[in-house]
């Protein structure tokens, strides 16, 4: 999940992640200029590209095959916050794609 400081509303994190989202949107949205929002961006590990006059995050073009993905394993002692804690964490990183 973004950060509440991430400039553009949930509409367009939408379009960013599918159909693209047009330049005057994304102006509309930043108070800087487009390249330091994409240099801030990628900084903060969110990568935005521009294609065919549109911008989306960079992961809408990437194959299955090449992607790179965390899998995460939360164990806890119960389900109520306030009275049960995480008690075990696990995380397997998979980078390289398998046909089986």
């Amino acid at each position: 999940m973004l950060n509440k400081a991430f400039p553009l509303d949930a509409k367009s994190i939408s379009r960013l992640a599918s159909r693209g989202l047009p330049l005057e949107v994304l102006k509309s949205q930043i108070d800087e200029s487009i390249d330091m929002f994409i240099e801030i961006s990628k900084a903060q590990g969110i990568n935005i590209i521009k294609k065919q006059g549109y911008f989306y995050f960079d992961t809408k073009y990437i194959k299955m095959q090449d992607a790179e993905f965390c899998i995460v394993d939360i164990e806890t002692n119960g389900s109520k916050v306030d009275k049960h804690q995480i008690i075990e964490l696990a995380a397997v990183k998979v980078s390289q794609w398998c046909d089986y």
